[in-house]
């Protein structure tokens, strides 16, 4: 049995796209004799890339860990806090800086960000507070401060802080790519 997450690179073109689908997807899909993922919208790139069957692949969904509990709290209208959990380059944070030129609110990134994307912060002038190595408690609780969780990604197999997002009732601004639609 094989668990593929995601197909994240795969639509990667020239010899090093078709050397990455070779041994990342299609090679051990073939192999395996069940593939187990999890989101329809990952599946559906699996059958894509690997050429396998649809009945070779199963999704299984993800759960929220129960600590993620709802916790009501009032909308900051005045200047609210957005939680952005990720830093790798689908995470498009760079378009959401763009994104937020003039809004009156408080970026908080979970993450490592580099060089491109602090730039960007800085440039279009968005207040931002950068965290990284947080405990899962810290996760949480950064999910129950914020007033709103972004995740604009331009790939994902799945989008975990859409859930996390919404296990704690927090709203969420994302893209409409992939699972995440």
């Amino acid at each position: 049995m094989l668990n593929l997450l995601d197909c994240f690179g795969a639509e990667r073109s020239g010899i090093a796209g078709s050397l990455f689908r070779k041994l990342w997807i299609e090679w051990p899909v073939k192999r395996a004799a069940l593939v187990t993922t999890i989101s329809t919208a990952s599946k559906e790139d699996i059958v894509k890339y690997a050429g396998c069957s649809p009945d070779k692949v199963r999704v299984i969904g993800v759960a929220i860990s129960n600590q993620y509990k709802r916790v009501d709290k009032t909308f900051n209208a005045e200047c609210p806090s957005l939680l952005q959990v990720g830093t790798s380059t689908n995470k498009n944070i760079e378009r959401l800086a763009e994104a937020l030129v003039g809004l009156n609110c408080r970026l908080v990134v979970v993450g490592n960000l580099n060089a491109s994307q602090l730039t960007a912060l800085q440039e279009y002038r968005i207040d931002f507070q950068n965290r990284s190595g947080l405990t899962q408690e810290e996760l949480i609780q950064a999910y129950v401060d914020c007033d709103v969780v972004t995740f604009v990604s331009t790939f994902e197999g799945f989008g975990m802080p859409i859930l996390e997002g919404n296990a704690v009732a927090q709203p969420g601004v994302t893209s409409t790519c992939g699972s995440m639609a």
